[in-house]
């Protein structure tokens, strides 16, 4: 999942208001990376439905710590996560030149 210099890449909390989450995955030439997002996951899940993002995004749980899970968020869309969880959106766009 890497970022070139034709895509952007944004980090942004989980408990941000709704908007800036809408309009970063807006941005097909967007990656997104959404922290402290664990107890919000059906929400950010949505989120991501809605903007037609939800195929190819990862949830990242106690990443290098026991109980490490790497998962699609398609799987775990209908149930919160630990506070310890990062969603990663790859972009579906750009890079090509």
């Amino acid at each position: 999942m890497p970022v070139d210099g034709q895509q952007s890449f944004l980090v942004l909390p989980a408990n941000a208001t709704r908007a800036p989450l809408a309009d970063a995955l807006a941005d097909p030439t967007r990656t997104v990376v959404v922290y402290k997002g664990g107890g919000r996951m059906p929400a950010v899940a949505a989120a991501l439905q809605t903007a037609g993002r939800l195929a190819g995004s990862v949830l990242g749980e106690l990443l290098g710590m026991p109980g490490e899970r790497v998962t699609p968020v398609a799987d775990v869309a209908d149930r919160p996560a630990s506070y310890l969880s990062s969603v990663i959106v790859p972009a579906t766009a750009g890079g090509d030149g």
